[in-house]
């Protein structure tokens, strides 16, 4: 089976909704795993399949905000 982690996210605190957009980036490519709108913090976890050499693109209204290693 594939290892799982699980990632934990807080949105921003601020005055309105904002967009997270979350891509994983591993050996086969970029792909997006989550897209939501939240209210101002908001907590999230999400699993996430684990795989070599990963990484997380973190996005709040499409803007890149962290780079997480898995």
């Amino acid at each position: 089976s594939v290892p799982q982690t699980t990632f934990y996210y807080k949105i921003p605190q601020g005055t309105k909704e904002q967009h997270l957009l979350i891509k994983l980036v591993d050996v086969s490519g970029e792909r997006k795993i989550y897209s939501a709108v939240h209210q101002p913090g908001t907590e999230i976890n999400i699993p996430i399949e684990k795989k070599e050499k990963a990484k997380l693109r973190i996005f709040i209204n499409n803007i890149l905000v962290e780079e997480r290693e898995l």
